[in-house]
C-alpha cells in the first residue's frame, strides 16, 4: 500500500518537473533529464520494496523457555498479492513515465524511455527464484511469471515495443538460468529450461497481427532454439 501511495506521489511530481527544474541557462535540458531520471529510479525502487514480498522466510527470535517456531514461510497469499502489484505496474508499461510534455526535450524515440524499467524489472523478478519457499516453489512461480510476461502469445495479439524489451530480457534471463546458473539448483535449471520449451511452444503457434510482432516472435524462437542446441 505505501509503494502504491508512493507511485500515485511520483506520477503527480513528474509532470511538476519543468515548473520545479526551470533555469533559464539550461539550453541542453539537463536539469528535467536527471530529475526525471531520479523519479524513475524511486520508482524502481518502490517496485524492490515489493518484490521482496515474493518467497522469503519470517524469522522470529525466541528463547528456550518460549518455544514455538522461529521460521515461518511468506505466506503464498501475500506473494501472490506482490506478483499482482508488479504486474500492474511494471509487466504493464508504466506509460506515465514518457507521456509527459517534455519527453520530446530527453531523446527523440520517447517509446525507449520505459525500456529500462522493462529490463530492470525482468531482473528484479528472475532474482526472487534464490529466495522462493514451501508455500510458492520455484516452478509454480516461474509458470505464473512466464504466463504473465508472453501473454500475448496466447492470444496473438499485437506486442508493444514496451512489451518486446520485456519478453527479450525474460527469455535471455531464462537462458542464462539455464545455461550458466552456477548456484548449484538443479531444479532452477530445470524449470527454466521448461519455461523456455513452453515459450518456444507458444510462440511458434502465434499469429503475430503485425510485421513487428512477428518479427518478434521469429527472433524469440531462433534465440531458445540456438540456446537448446546441445553442443
Amino acid at each position: 500500500k505505501a509503494s502504491e501511495y508512493g507511485i500515485k506521489n511520483l506520477k503527480r511530481e513528474i509532470s511538476q518537473l519543468p515548473d520545479w527544474t526551470y533555469e533559464k541557462t539550461d539550453k541542453y535540458n539537463e536539469n528535467i533529464s536527471r530529475m526525471w531520471s531520479q523519479i524513475r529510479s524511486q520508482f524502481l525502487r518502490y517496485a524492490g520494496h515489493v518484490a521482496s514480498n515474493i518467497g522469503g522466510t519470517f524469522v522470529t527470535f525466541r528463547t528456550q523457555a518460549e518455544g514455538g517456531t522461529l521460521y515461518e514461510a511468506n505466506p503464498k497469499a501475500r506473494q501472490k498479492e506482490a506478483l499482482d502489484f508488479l504486474n500492474r505496474h511494471v509487466l504493464t508499461e508504466p506509460k506515465w513515465l514518457r507521456e509527459v510534455s517534455y519527453a520530446g526535450q530527453m531523446t527523440n524515440d520517447t517509446e525507449s524511455l520505459t525500456f529500462s524499467v522493462a529490463r530492470s524489472g525482468v531482473n528484479l523478478l528472475l532474482g526472487r527464484l534464490n529466495q522462493m519457499n514451501r508455500e510458492y516453489n520455484d516452478g509454480d512461480y516461474l509458470d505464473d511469471l512466464t504466463d504473465l510476461i508472453m501473454k500475448e502469445a496466447a492470444s496473438s495479439s499485437k506486442v508493444s515495443r514496451y512489451r518486446q524489451e520485456l519478453q527479450k530480457s525474460f527469455v535471455s534471463g531464462l537462458i542464462s538460468l539455464y545455461q550458466f546458473d552456477t548456484t548449484g539448483s538443479t531444479s532452477k535449471k530445470g524449470y527454466a529450461l521448461r519455461a523456455l520449451k513452453k515459450i518456444k511452444t507458444r510462440i511458434a503457434n502465434a499469429n503475430g497481427s503485425d510485421a513487428s510482432t512477428q518479427a518478434h516472435w521469429a527472433l524469440l524462437k531462433d534465440q531458445i532454439e540456438r540456446a537448446l542446441v546441445i553442443k
